[in-house]
């Protein structure tokens, strides 16, 4: 059997970008092995990092919908590390795991910095991909709110 970067066009805009967005999330390792310290974290912080890029890239409407995508859609499994006969986690992992990254404030910055540092240059050269702006701002301002708040 294949693996899954094989189905996967070596000229597709994840493929190019993925070099720049691993830079910057080794850049994070710190943070990233800070988040995989979290009581109850079962799927590698990069992973959940590259499972919400996914979701904020494409406008997945959902986390139901995004499990969903992450069992059949094969550049989905690719970008996040999966192989073709690896099981996905279970919904609850999931959900509970991309939970305590969007709480952590530095974690939602980095999905930011990714996004405006790799992507918005390139955002109108790629057509496949439609960012969720609202999403990401409703990440964003969870922690906007919390930190006036306490100001």
């Amino acid at each position: 059997m294949k693996e899954v970067s094989s189905y996967i066009p070596p000229g597709h805009s994840l493929v190019l970008l993925r070099p720049q967005i691993d830079d910057l999330l080794d850049a994070h390792r710190e943070l990233l092995h800070d988040l995989n310290a979290e009581p109850g974290m079962l799927i590698p912080a990069q992973t959940v990092m590259h499972i919400l890029l996914l979701q904020l890239l494409y406008s997945v409407p959902s986390e139901q919908q995004l499990y969903e995508q992450l069992n059949y859609n094969l550049l989905f499994r690719w970008f996040v590390g999966l192989g073709l006969n690896q099981k996905v986690w279970s919904f609850n992992a999931l959900s509970r795991d991309i939970a305590t990254l969007l709480n952590e404030p530095r974690a939602v910055l980095l999905i930011q910095k990714i996004i405006g540092e790799v992507f918005c240059g390139a955002l109108l050269q790629m057509p496949e991909f439609s960012l969720n702006f609202a999403l990401l701002h409703t990440w964003l301002g969870k922690h906007a709110c919390a930190s006036t708040a306490s100001n």
